[in-house]
């Protein structure tokens, strides 16, 4: 196998590590940027007007402003990276009402899913410092709550009465 083939693996928090948001981003830093807030499964995100906005696997919303700042860029230069990207068959940006919607292309084939190929090599996690330890049934449902919420800052999710009456009309 080539050395040059395979996969690493990174937690989403890594682009809040103030490392990673050193600014101004280049064209890759930004795209992984997109690749680790990207949602994991489709959901919907209720933005603070009220609004709903379905997101798949591999989208991300967000406003072109706000996705400037955190690049380090112009919102000129946004749009150009968003034309690279396009053209690229990377990232396709759709402009909404509200914000923009991300979508990244072959998003699958940079999110491996399933079990690694090959033999796993080296010691697993936690025989390098001792036995693991144990965690009880309520951190573990905690971490994993944690883990799920992937929508953005500012968005807060939809109560369960809304959802209803969406659900309702619709």
């Amino acid at each position: 196998m080539s050395k040059n083939k395979g996969y690493i693996k990174w937690h989403r928090s890594v682009a809040d590590n103030p490392f990673f948001l050193v600014k101004p981003f280049d064209d890759w830093r930004a795209f992984e940027y997109l690749c680790l807030k990207a949602r994991r499964y489709p959901g919907e995100i209720v933005l603070s007007d009220g609004n709903v906005i379905r997101l798949d696997r591999g989208q991300y919303f967000i406003s072109r402003q706000k996705l400037a700042d955190i690049f380090g860029w112009t919102i000129k230069k946004l749009k150009g990276w968003e034309k690279r990207m396009f053209l690229s068959k990377m990232v396709l940006a759709e402009g909404l009402a509200k914000g923009t919607r991300y979508t990244i292309e072959n998003y699958t084939f940079y999110q491996l899913e399933g079990p690694a190929e090959g033999p796993a090599k080296g010691t697993s996690e936690g025989t390098t410092e001792g036995p693991r330890i144990k965690k009880d049934k309520e951190s573990i449902k905690k971490d994993a709550r944690a883990s799920d919420l992937e929508t953005p800052r500012d968005v807060i999710p939809m109560p369960d009465y809304i959802r209803k009456k969406i659900n309702e009309v619709l």
